[in-house]
């Protein structure tokens, strides 16, 4: 376990969604730039794991324009390492801790009454019961949405894969709504449609992944999406063998191979930390209730490789702005 110390600088400009941040307009920035606040990121895995930790440890670097604030970081926190890691900082009444994954949240949510004076902030959290508990919940059924799009377009077969880490309730959300609208659209181009479902019940078990994934090719799924962070470098390695189309999420698995992953729908880290730094340092980050945010803060993207057609880029637009306009019921989409 290694700790470093960057200098975490916040941009205050408008994300590349098009939607400002949610900042105070009458907070000057000269005014921002006086506040000395103790801040660490604690992460799960190393910065150079090319998945969850690094995207994160990334995007707080990358917010980094405005303010000069010092933000450490702890990076491969072992899972019997978090609670000691955690009263560290909570000792020391760090302002922020923010915390890189739901893994976190049973053993924050036993030490922070004992740290009245830190605010805790579980990135992927979702326990709000505590005065000093401030979890961030990006809504990953929009971007699941997006990327049934996709699936419901390109799938010749109708028949998907899908893989989940594990059977919660924000994750089970996520892949009914992805399995819901993608047979939709597969069927609305007249071919029956049908999803096959397996969870890995980990984050990071390629050789699991790609065992699910090969069971799945069996059956005749043509394309397959995952949501199970590291877990998915195993599915791409079978998808590309086997000939299937994969979708990445979260991560740009794009750039492994653009004639197995065809598209990524994936966290914009950048645009996360700039809205999680900019709301608590304006005080509009909310203790005691689940912060939400999603595609209209501009926190998903999609990158298309050049085997995505122009018609389908067209459609994922104008889906894009239908999230943004609140025109999509996603209550009556994940209707059991």
């Amino acid at each position: 376990m290694r700790k470093k110390i960057f200098l975490l600088i916040l941009i205050i400009l408008i994300v590349n969604s098009g939607c400002s941040m949610p900042l105070k307009t009458n907070t000057d920035i000269n005014e921002i730039k006086k506040i000395n606040k103790k801040i660490v990121l604690l992460l799960p895995g190393p910065i150079n794991d090319d998945g969850w930790s690094a995207n994160n440890y990334s995007g707080l670097r990358i917010a980094s324009n405005n303010l000069g604030i010092k933000v450490e970081y702890v990076e491969n926190i072992a899972i019997e390492d978090y609670e000691k890691t955690i009263k560290e900082y909570g000792e020391k009444e760090y302002d922020l801790i923010l915390l890189a994954g739901n893994q976190f949240e049973e053993t924050v949510s036993e030490l922070a009454p004992s740290f009245p004076k830190s605010i805790f902030c579980v990135i992927n959290g979702k326990n709000d019961k505590g005065n000093n508990l401030s979890p961030v919940l990006p809504k990953e059924y929009e971007a699941s949405y997006l990327a049934s799009v996709i699936a419901g377009n390109i799938t010749k077969t109708g028949k998907l894969g899908v893989i989940g880490d594990y059977p919660e309730e924000s994750i089970e959300k996520s892949l009914d709504i992805f399995e819901k609208n993608s047979i939709r659209i597969a069927e609305n181009r007249n071919i029956k449609g049908i999803s096959i479902r397996a969870y890995t019940n980990s984050w990071i078990d390629r050789q699991l992944g790609k065992l699910i994934a090969s069971q799945l090719i069996e059956e005749g799924v043509d394309v397959l999406f995952v949501d199970s962070h590291d877990a998915d470098l195993g599915v791409i390695e079978i998808a590309k063998e086997k000939g299937v189309k994969v979708i990445g999420f979260v991560n740009d698995r794009t750039k492994i191979d653009s004639e197995t992953v065809v598209a990524s729908v994936v966290y914009d880290f950048d645009a996360l930390y700039k809205w999680v730094l900019g709301a608590y340092l304006n005080e509009r980050l909310e203790v005691s209730k689940v912060n939400t945010i999603g595609v209209s803060e501009g926190v998903f993207k999609i990158i298309c490789t050049e085997n995505i057609p122009k018609s389908l880029e067209k459609i994922l637009s104008s889906e894009v702005d239908r999230i943004k306009n609140k025109e999509i019921n996603f209550d009556k989409l994940y209707e059991k």
